[in-house]
């Protein structure tokens, strides 16, 4: 019955751990021509979609948790195969920056509050 216990533990954690995809903390993409600064978005939580400016999903952003000056970087992951990505975090105010090659750099402060009902999707724009 312990093993059982212990491998249904394991399974759910790995589940939960899947969402994020894990990245070397030197991983970069190179800045944006333009940096776009956006007013505060409210969400339910640090997870949402990237697309691009037709609307399809964008496969391999990086997603960065940043200090509230932009200046460094706490937390990244690459967003999946449709454009999502998954951050941990719990109620409170959150800075964003989204990256990937030949699109404008888009930050964003985020407020997570459980009443949020929006989802939380993010366009990116191509550099000119």
């Amino acid at each position: 019955m312990l093993i059982r216990t212990c491998y249904v533990a394991l399974t759910i954690t790995l589940l939960f751990t899947a969402c994020q995809r894990r990245i070397p903390p030197e991983y970069e993409y190179p800045r944006g021509w333009v940096t776009e600064e956006h007013p505060l978005v409210r969400a339910k939580s640090l997870s949402g979609r990237v697309v691009d400016p037709s609307g399809a999903a964008m496969q391999s952003v990086l997603v960065e948790l940043m200090t509230p000056d932009f200046k460094r970087r706490l937390a990244a992951t690459l967003t999946t195969d449709k454009g999502e990505f998954r951050l941990h975090g719990g109620s409170g105010k959150y800075y964003l920056r989204f990256r990937y090659r030949a699109f404008n750099d888009y930050l964003v402060p985020v407020l997570v509050t459980p009443s949020s009902a929006e989802p939380f999707v993010v366009r990116l724009e191509i550099s000119d």
